[in-house]
């Protein structure tokens, strides 16, 4: 696995495999021994640090790191281009390896199509998300994004250097393939272990929301606490909120009925005490993973049109879809006051969490590789652009 950025796990770690992880001029290797250079390792442990941090202190953090950000221009990066010298790196490492196969992550890390050696006849791009459309919904909030231009066009040229795409759902699945109409697109939905939380541990009244720190669950939760959540309070007085992960270091909330966790060892466990689950986004593309654990708990939840990307299609739908902050706080109350109105939804999270089934989810790519899908996606069985309903 080759690794074209700064960013490593572990600073010294062991790996008996000569072909392992590496990255260009970052890590250095004795033996079977992997060093990651001082500035590497800086950013290591300043991560690490952050995250292990108060959460006073991890804001004070993020409030210095946002700062810096904006005053270069940036609130939010997708991702950044490989540089010349990791092309390089990367040509002449794919040289030495001659591989027949070559599948790469997300489409920052693609390399251009003359990287890539004869050798390499099957090539494989994880597209994760059309980040054009996510790169339209940032900038459609007023958010100043890196790369600052990444359009439809310039998406296509990339995804149709490669004769496979895999998305993570059918909705983007579709996209990228009429972005990129000379590839086949196949969708891989995330396998998820159904984990349905035991409803004696529900506690009555209790919201939850979960999220890293990324700029969109960030914009989420603010958007939750200052619009929806007084909406929710005065229709059912007695209802707290719970809210998990990083994001918890970027969003500060003094209601006393507002608990932020911040990061937990077992996260089915915390949200399986909730009553409802809220997936509140209002920018971003891809699948919202979020709402893949509600379904797979077994919990009731709400979310707006963008947290719902991906799994629109399932009737009757696991969840409340609303996008106005008065109609979806009316949705969370509802659920919290009607017993019988938030078992209804619960039920209907059995047949969809099927999807997220290890057989169903990769069938999809079985067929593409047994022949039922060809390059062009033109013959029977085809799911160009679809996953089985």
């Amino acid at each position: 696995m080759f690794v074209p950025s700064g960013r490593v796990r572990r600073v010294v770690h062991r790996d008996g495999d000569p072909l392992g992880a590496r990255t260009p001029g970052e890590v250095a290797l004795f033996g079977s021994w992997r060093v990651a250079r001082p500035r590497v390792a800086a950013v290591a442990i300043a991560w690490r640090l952050f995250h292990r941090s108060p959460r006073r202190v991890a804001m004070l953090l993020d409030r210095a790191r946002t700062s810096l950000r904006r005053r270069r221009g940036t609130d939010y990066s997708l991702g950044s281009w490989m540089n010349g010298a990791q092309v390089e790196w990367l040509r002449d490492a794919l040289d030495a390896l001659q591989p027949e196969a070559v599948l790469a992550t997300i489409i920052f890390s693609a390399p251009p199509i003359d990287v890539l050696p004869a050798s390499a006849r099957h090539r494989v791009l994880f597209a994760e998300e059309c980040f054009s459309d996510r790169h339209a919904s940032f900038e459609a909030q007023g958010y100043r994004v890196q790369p600052p231009e990444l359009g439809p066009v310039a998406e296509q040229r990339i995804l149709e250097q490669w004769p496979l795409v895999v998305a993570i759902q059918r909705e983007e699945a579709v996209r990228l393939a009429e972005i990129a109409p000379g590839t086949t697109v196949v969708t891989i939905a995330p396998t998820r272990t159904v984990r349905v939380a035991d409803a004696a541990a529900t506690i009555d009244g209790r919201v939850s929301f979960v999220g890293s720190g990324t700029t969109s669950n960030v914009d989420g939760l603010q958007w939750l606490l200052g619009e929806i959540w007084p909406l929710v309070l005065a229709a059912y007085p007695s209802a707290t909120l719970a809210v998990y992960g990083s994001v918890c270091a970027r969003v500060s909330c003094h209601r006393p009925e507002v608990t932020m966790h911040g990061e937990v060892r077992d996260l089915d466990d915390a949200l399986g005490r909730a009553a409802v689950v809220t997936i509140p986004l209002r920018i971003g593309s891809g699948l919202k993973i979020k709402l893949v654990d509600a379904i797979c708990l077994g919990k009731a939840a709400v979310t707006t049109e963008v947290g719902a990307q991906g799994l629109g299609h399932l009737v009757p739908a696991p969840f409340v879809c609303e996008n106005d902050p008065a109609a979806f706080a009316k949705a969370v109350s509802d659920l919290l006051s009607d017993r019988a109105l938030r078992n209804e939804l619960e039920a209907r999270t059995v047949g969809a969490a099927s999807m997220f089934d290890a057989a169903h989810a990769y069938r999809p790519l079985d067929d593409y590789l047994d022949g039922r899908v060809d390059a062009s996606g033109d013959n029977s069985g085809d799911r160009r652009g679809t996953t089985p309903t």
